[in-house]
């Protein structure tokens, strides 16, 4: 008989751990992308709760802006996240007039084996293709971006270095 229930214990025991497993992996990444809606305002990301039918609407800038907000996404959420920040500002930066000292401006983002990929184009014409760490690692490249396109290409290489870093 205390086999019988100590086989009873150990299974409840058992069930209550897979428990608790299920309930830390809903609980790290509770959001999830829905929709990437861009709109003369700017690019927003609209997320539902998973689980709910709760959905919630920010701008990419929000969301990267605050590391609690970003634990709660899966990876490739954060990967279209960035894509979607960055993609926003090269608009914004588009719109604004360039600077007579602008040489290179980031004209296309391709993602390619989870890294993004930038074509650099200078005022010549001329292209240059990179990865976002590739770009940060060579400074007479960052020396030709704006300000704000060196922030951006430099923060999505720290994300992949990151990502990388941490799946090895």
């Amino acid at each position: 008989m205390n086999i019988k229930v100590s086989a009873i214990i150990d299974y409840i025991s058992l069930l209550v751990k897979k428990y608790g497993e299920i309930q830390y992996a809903q609980m790290k990444n509770t959001f999830r992308v829905a929709n990437i809606k861009n709109s003369s305002n700017g690019t927003k990301i609209i997320f539902q709760v998973i689980g709910k039918s709760t959905f919630l609407e920010c701008t990419p800038a929000e969301i990267l802006s605050n590391d609690a907000f970003i634990e709660r996404f899966s990876k490739k959420d954060i990967q279209k996240i960035s894509y979607a920040h960055a993609q926003n500002e090269h608009l914004k930066n588009a719109q604004q007039p360039s600077s007579p000292d602008l040489k290179l401006v980031a004209q296309e983002f391709n993602i390619t084996s989870g890294k993004i990929r930038f074509t650099l184009r200078d005022k010549d014409g001329s292209t240059l293709r990179k990865t976002a760490a590739e770009v940060v690692l060579d400074k007479t490249t960052v020396k030709k971006l704006s300000p704000q396109e060196a922030l951006n290409i430099g923060y999505i290489a720290g994300y992949e270095h990151s990502q990388v870093t941490y799946d090895n």
